[in-house]
């Protein structure tokens, strides 16, 4: 009988979640991800040895964690030595669901998802812990190429999401419903929204769950119609300790857009966007901001504690947006460092972090630190020279074209006409390794076909496109 009755029991303690939770090791235990996942148990770990793993993974309800040897060692080098490739046939990550916020996914790269929302991440009714992740290249026939979340509340930390499209909304991140996600202390560079929200959009998110957006890198990010770097639309939370640099869009809110919104801007830095009204923060008429102790390119936000000066990093040309200051070895001082809300000081005071005391500093080093910083976490670069097709291509008015160097060098890009006669030099100079874009603004050319040409060293191609007014 006793032994019928503990057969029971542990068949019951199965069925609901098993006694301990247990290790499961990739590859050893099981050959590939999604076997692992479908073999656990809630609770359970799946820990992720270095390696390419072409598959689409799917939590299918199992509240885990599953991570990269970076989880437990703290080695960054493992994010991008642990790739999960979707091979360009679905999100490669899947939430849908309802795991939990015990759920994470953490020291991946993620990359080559190709799905019609969400082509890196896909999260519907879900709230998942998604960091330290780079989420690069991927792809989105409608919204967010590379995180989609509907009616979710992930927690959105410390990855790096670059290079990733879409063709609506949304290039790097998309946001749906009254909830929304958490998106904090990300960098979120080079994506492409071919309509709205190049670097995020956030779509309905008027409810308490959203914690906004605080203390992140948008750059270079470009829209075609609105929201160079961010799109929100019915949104009515906290922009908090951000630096929104150098995004693109053909209209208006080179920076930010905003349409049915009330939102606060804080501590931010917004300097040196492109829109054709010369806008950094766009809005309609149904919009009212917040709008105070931010640093703006834009002479219209003065007053409210905004300034508008040269927020002066220390290297943006490496990627390095801290502030300059003189007793860090700077040549002058930012004229951000204690510029931002008298309510929020800098915890951790250092030429690393914040230096504002007793107000903190505007822009993303401030108010806090970094579990992983995302320069730790840093890009992955590219093998080889090469340039990608423009978009949109056919265009009107601008278009991108995308290109990446593996090595430092003097870059020249030149457009001719169809009889191969130069029109203009858009690039001539010394660049680092890394990816780049350059915007073409071909207001003043007229209908036809147009080629550009890239020569970086040895290396010279070339490409065609197509101006339509």
């Amino acid at each position: 009988m006793l032994k019928n009755v503990l057969a029971i029991v542990i068949a019951c303690l199965l069925a609901t979640g098993h006694i301990t939770a247990t290790i499961i090791k990739i590859p050893n235990d099981y050959a590939t991800i999604q076997t692992g996942i479908n073999f656990s148990f809630n609770g359970d770990t799946v820990i992720v040895k270095p390696g390419k793993y072409v598959e689409n993974i799917n939590f299918n309800g199992h509240n885990i964690v599953l991570g990269s040897l970076f989880l437990i060692t703290g080695d960054t080098s493992y994010i991008k030595r642990t790739v999960i490739d979707g091979n360009l046939s679905g999100s490669v990550v899947i939430f849908e669901s309802g795991e939990d916020n015990t759920t994470s996914i953490t020291g991946f790269t993620i990359k080559n998802g190709h799905a019609l929302y969400g082509g890196g991440i896909y999260c519907e009714w879900s709230n998942p812990e998604i960091i330290s992740n780079l989420i690069i290249d991927n792809f989105a026939e409608l919204n967010g190429g590379g995180i989609y979340s509907d009616y979710s509340t992930p927690d959105i930390e410390n990855n790096a999401i670059n290079d990733n499209r879409s063709n609506n909304c949304g290039g790097g991140i998309y946001s749906t419903g009254a909830f929304g996600p958490s998106i904090r202390y990300c960098l979120i560079s080079n994506n492409y929204a071919d309509s709205a929200g190049g670097g995020i959009a956030l779509m309905g998110n008027s409810n308490s769950y959203l914690h906004g957006l605080s203390n992140n890198h948008l750059i270079t990010n470009s829209a075609s119609f609105i929201g160079g770097g961010i799109y929100c639309h019915t949104f009515t939370h906290l922009f908090l300790n951000n630096i929104i640099l150098n995004n693109h869009t053909s209209n208006s809110g080179g920076g930010v857009y905003f349409s049915l919104s009330e939102p606060d801007l804080w501590n931010n830095i917004i300097w040196g966007n492109y829109a054709s009204d010369l806008s950094q923060i766009g809005y309609d008429s149904s919009s009212v901001l917040f709008v105070m102790y931010n640093n703006i390119q834009d002479s219209l936000w003065l007053g409210g504690a905004n300034i508008s000066e040269n927020p002066l990093f220390r290297n943006p040309e490496l990627g390095d947006y801290h502030l300059m200051a003189i007793e860090c070895g700077d040549p002058y001082d930012s004229p951000c460092i204690d510029g931002g809300w008298y309510g929020r000081e800098d915890t951790v005071l250092s030429c690393e972090w914040g230096l504002g005391l007793p107000r903190c500093d505007m822009g993303a080093f401030s108010g806090g630190d970094f579990s992983v910083g995302i320069d730790e976490i840093g890009p992955v670069l590219p093998n080889n020279i090469s340039i990608s097709q423009n978009y949109p291509n056919p265009f009107n008015a601008a278009t991108t074209i995308n290109y990446e160097l593996p090595y430092q060098s003097h870059v020249m890009m030149e457009i001719y006409n169809i009889l191969g006669r130069k029109v203009t030099m858009l690039i001539d100079k010394q660049q680092q390794a890394g990816y780049h874009k350059a915007i073409w603004n071909a207001d003043d050319f007229s209908s036809g076909m147009y080629f550009y040409k890239l020569q970086a060293g040895d290396y010279t191609e070339t490409k065609a496109m197509t101006l339509m007014k």
